[in-house]
């Protein structure tokens, strides 16, 4: 039982180790979207786009391994199958869970500020689309011709 036991902790650790892997190509991945979202390059973006893609569909897999792993060593957690690890000496499972954790929150902390980045230039757009459109807003002159005029002094209190 034991043998078997370490054999899914084994083969749970490996799991791990490759997770970490995706998720630092996906953070780095991150970082070039970051430049390109701040050059505008909309090519750049879109490759970047399909290969992020790609690399978390890699990552669906293994996250159902984990899962099943867990569930075959009658264990709740991640954290428990750390200690369970530990108590079965298997070296090295609580430094990949550390890691695999840092390497989310990186990705994670990435996306947000590409998220940001896309939502402030959405912003500033609608701002811009909005301060046009209120000093090119077609008018009926009184002579019923059409003529171009400001209609408001203000258009937006945020533009």
């Amino acid at each position: 039982m034991t043998t078997e036991r370490q054999a899914l902790l084994h083969e749970l650790l490996g799991t791990l180790l490759k997770e970490e892997e995706l998720l630092a190509r996906l953070s780095g991945l991150s970082q070039v979207q970051r430049q390109a979202l701040i050059n505008s390059q909309f090519a750049a973006i879109e490759s970047i786009n399909d290969e992020m893609i790609a690399t978390a569909n890699e990552l669906l897999p293994l996250e159902q391994m984990r899962i099943t792993v867990i569930e075959q060593l009658g264990v709740a957690t991640l954290s428990e199958a750390a200690a369970l690890a530990d108590n079965l000496g298997v070296a090295g499972f609580a430094q990949a869970q550390k890691r695999l954790l840092a390497a989310a929150t990186d990705f994670r902390s990435g996306q947000e500020q590409n998220a940001s980045l896309v939502l402030h230039a959405i912003r500033l757009r609608d701002r811009w689309m909005n301060f046009l459109g209120g000093k090119t807003t077609p008018t009926y002159g009184a002579g019923g011709k059409r003529e171009v005029t400001q209609q408001r002094q203000i258009v937006s209190r945020t533009a």
